[in-house]
Formats: structure tokens, sequence, C-alpha cells
């Protein structure tokens, strides 16, 4: 019992340090706002794409419609061997701006792979990625732009959302990947970046191509890699841009298999990181998920166990509790706090169990079967 002590105690004031220090910094933080600058950066916009047909005209439309000069920016779309109609869904798309379409052919091509194409044939000096199912405001351009040019940082990370969420089940996931977006800035704020989501994030060409660890053997992680890798060198320059403009949206998945894919292809990757924050702060996270999850089997047998859960569990739901509020106040997502509860449960179970299966099995995406 004395080591079961020990480790709650030491596990409850790691995760009360972490989540502060997460809560103060992103209230510090009060949000960018784009200049009236003339801004003149080129940018080339990249999208990989595998089998979008329902969703890569919006995508497409939304970029289109941007308020940055239209002469000052491309759009190039990778597609990775879709098997739908997403090609020619790209090529019936009349637009002032020119899209550039590059088809990959080969089984192992995959989305690193993607964008490393995009980016040779890129004509920017800012590269930003997004995804084919993704939506973007008509000042995203503009502020990811004016931050740029004020800021000169190598990489920027950028704040992603869900929208239109029709159930529970999704406005569940919404609540949970706010607080990822949360985490990233955060972290990103403390010149520490731990997290990044290649659906909204920027970095110049240069960075890029003067990075190494971008290619190699996992097959996803072409935005932590990147992250990681530039963070060895430019640790300063890495930055978040706090701005409801500057907003990706997308869709939460439909279904728990979906979701379960999802989230294992994320922690697929995780084997191959090396930094020692991003290494630290996920067992953090998930050690203390999983001892409440163990306290709560547990204290069916003892009545001290059951005091020590409930205590934990109070604890994890405050902090969590003050620091989605925070996250969620900023981007109008307020209305979501009513399944914070339902959310938190969610979270410790799905975290347990994804990260104990996570790197011992395969995952499916975008109709094909990936080892890792």
């Amino acid at each position: 019992m004395i080591f079961y002590y020990f480790t709650a105690i030491i596990l409850c004031i790691s995760y009360i340090f972490l989540i502060s220090l997460f809560i103060y910094t992103w209230l510090r933080e009060k949000g960018f706002v784009s200049s009236a600058n003339n801004n003149n950066t080129f940018a080339s916009i990249i999208i990989p794409v595998r089998n979008e047909e329902e969703n890569i005209t919006d995508c497409l439309q939304s970029i289109i419609e941007q308020t940055y000069p239209k002469d000052f920016f491309e759009i190039i779309v990778i597609d990775d061997n879709s098997t739908d109609s997403t090609v020619e869904k790209i090529k019936a798309i009349h637009s002032e701006i020119s899209i550039k379409l590059i088809e990959l052919k080969g089984e192992k091509s995959f989305k690193k792979e993607a964008i490393l194409e995009g980016i040779k044939q890129a004509k920017g000096e800012l590269i930003i990625t997004t995804d084919g199912d993704c939506i973007a405001g008509k000042l995203w351009l503009e502020t990811i732009i004016s931050f740029y040019e004020k800021e000169k940082p190598k990489m920027i990370i950028l704040p992603v959302v869900f929208h239109n969420e029709k159930n529970i089940f999704e406005k569940i996931q919404s609540l949970e990947f706010l607080s990822l977006t949360g985490s990233a800035g955060a972290s990103a704020l403390l010149k520490n970046p731990i997290l990044c989501n290649g659906a909204n994030i920027a970095y110049t060409k240069e960075a890029f191509f003067d990075s190494t660890g971008y290619i190699d053997k996992y097959t996803s992680g072409d935005d932590m890699f990147l992250m990681l890798a530039l963070k060895n060198k430019f640790r300063d320059k890495i930055m978040f841009l706090k701005s409801e403009n500057a907003l990706i949206f997308t869709n939460a998945k439909k279904t728990f298999s979906d979701f379960y894919e999802q989230r294992t292809r994320w922690v697929s990757k995780s084997s191959g990181y090396k930094d020692f924050s991003v290494i630290v702060i996920a067992l953090l996270i998930y050690c203390f998920n999983a001892f409440i999850l163990i306290s709560a089997f547990l204290s069916v047998f003892s009545k001290n166990i059951f005091y020590s859960f409930t205590m934990l569990f109070a604890i994890k739901i405050l902090f969590d509790y003050i620091f989605i509020k925070s996250v969620t106040k900023f981007f109008n997502k307020n209305s979501l706090l009513k399944y914070f509860i339902l959310a938190e449960l969610f979270y410790i179970f799905y975290v347990f169990f994804v990260g104990l299966t996570g790197n011992l099995r395969t995952y499916k995406w975008k109709g094909r079967r990936v080892k890792k």
C-alpha cells in the first residue's frame, strides 16, 4: 500500500503541475490580431489527398475564397492513389487560382512522400499544409501570412477544431480534440512544443529541406517528426498562432471503429519519438489515467483505495475542466462543456487501451492496411 500511495502522490502532483502550467500559459497569451500591412509573402498550400471525393470540392473552394491576394499563393494537391472520383472532382474545379494536381503512382507512396513531392514543386517561401477533409475560414491565409511576416518563425503550429458535430459521440471527440489543440498551443508558447497537427501547419521551405528526420520508417508522422526535427535546430522559432481566424475546421469520426483506427495510427509512431519532453509528458498522461482506471477497479476490494480513487478522479476533473474551459471559451465552443464528464470517462478508457495496443497492431487508413 505504501508503494500505491507514493505512486498516487507523485503522479497527482506531476499532473497538477503540468495542467496548471498549460492553463497559465494559455490564458496569458491574449491572441494574435492580424495587421493591415501589405503582405507580400508567396505561399504554397500543400494538400495531400486520398479518397476525398466527398470533401475535396468544399476544401478547395474555401481556399480559393481566401481574402489574401490571389497572385501571392498557389494550391498544390497531391493525390495518393485514390480509388474514387477525387481526381475528377479536382479537375472539375474552375478557379482563377492555379491548382496544380500531382498524381502519385505506387503502393508505397503514403502521405509523407506526397507532401515531399508537393514541396519539391512548390514555388512558395512559406509552405502551409492541410488535408482534403478540412475547411478554412476566409481570413485563414491572410492571418497566417501576417503572423509570419511579423514573427519570422521557422514553423507555425496552427489550431484545428471539429465542426458540424451531430451526436454525443462526435461532441465528445470535439471536446477532447480541443484539449489537444490547447496542449499543442500551450507547449509551443512555452518554447517546448510537444504536439502539432498536419491539417494546419506552416513552415518555411528552407527549414523543411534544412531539417532531418522527416522521411523515416514510420508511414505516418509527417507533422510530428518534422516538428521534432525542427525543434532540435530552431526551438525558439517554432511558434503557435493563437487566433480564431487561423482555424482549420474538420469533422469528427462518425464511428468508434474509425476513431480507434485514427488514434492507433497516431500512437503507432510514438516509439520513434526521441524528444525528452514529448516522452515524459506522454508517459505522465498515460500513467495518470491508467492509474485512475486501475484504482477504480481495485476500489471494489478496498475502501481506502476507493477514497484515493475518488480524490484522484476529482483532481483530474477539476484541473482538466479549468483548462478545457479556457480553450473552449477562446474558440467559442462553450456549449460542448455539458459533455465534459462523459468526455473524461471516455478519455480514461480509450487512452488506456489505445496506449496498450497502438504499437502492437496494424491500422487501416484510407482503405489500406498499414503496419506502422
